[in-house]
């Protein structure tokens, strides 16, 4: 376990739900009434069975896509209050993203793809290439700046990932089964990466993972089952 100091309330949801209509009088509840508080240098796993509804809300939390009911809180300001272009811009500057696969575009060096959400938030290039060079240093790959993701390691490529989610210095982190699609060597070394990072830049995160064992060494665990969070560990 993490020894982060946690602090206040980072990201809260209050009675989030999410529903699609699946035809006249039919509706399939996803998300039925998720209260759910991430604090500050938190890092928290996010288990459940496929379909639960764990990608979801991972979606929504990153406003990617929209609640049918309730709010959620980050840093204070509520997120679906905002009008789409803000929330691009929280997106950009507030919010990181890994995913299972590393979504790298494949024609762009290791360093290009880092740049990407700089360049996105109109940073000057010179700026975006310096902090994506040194964001790339911090996560092992200085000897990779200048390779594209076909000459890399998958564990390479998921660094590279990572490196592309935290260049912008967002105070939350959301990944979904981020060493799901490694090997169980590389899939450590990432996990260990993402918890020096926690430690070292004071990142929140909420991880997605079917690995139990990985999930023990978070600060604490919630689980989804059907729509619902069920809380463990130290979770009240």
């Amino acid at each position: 376990m993490s020894d982060v100091t946690h602090g206040s309330p980072l990201l809260v949801t209050a009675s989030l739900t999410k529903s699609f209509c699946l035809g006249k009088n039919n509706t399939l509840e996803v998300l039925k009434g998720i209260d759910l508080t991430l604090n500050r240098g938190e890092m928290v796993a996010l288990l459940g069975d496929s379909g639960s509804g764990k990608s979801t809300l991972i979606q929504i939390l990153g406003t990617l896509d929209q609640p049918t009911g309730g709010t959620v809180s980050l840093d204070g300001t509520d997120l679906f209050k905002l009008n789409r272009k803000k929330q691009a811009e929280i997106r950009n500057q507030k919010i990181g993203f890994i995913y299972q696969f590393h979504r790298l575009l494949p024609e762009f060096t290791s360093l290009e793809n880092v740049m990407m959400p700089l360049l996105i938030g109109r940073e000057i290039p010179k700026i975006a290439k310096e902090k994506a060079s040194k964001v790339l240093e911090q996560v092992g790959l200085k000897e990779r700046l200048l390779h594209r993701p076909g000459q890399l390691s998958g564990g390479e490529q998921q660094r590279v990932a990572i490196a592309r989610s935290i260049v912008t210095e967002p105070i939350l982190l959301l990944a979904d089964e981020p060493t799901g699609n490694l090997d169980r060597g590389t899939a450590w070394s990432i996990f260990e990466l993402l918890q020096n990072l926690n430690q070292d830049l004071g990142l929140t995160c909420l991880m997605v993972t079917h690995n139990n064992e990985l999930a023990q060494h978070l600060n604490r665990q919630v689980h989804m089952i059907d729509g619902c969070l069920a809380a463990h560990g130290d979770e009240s």
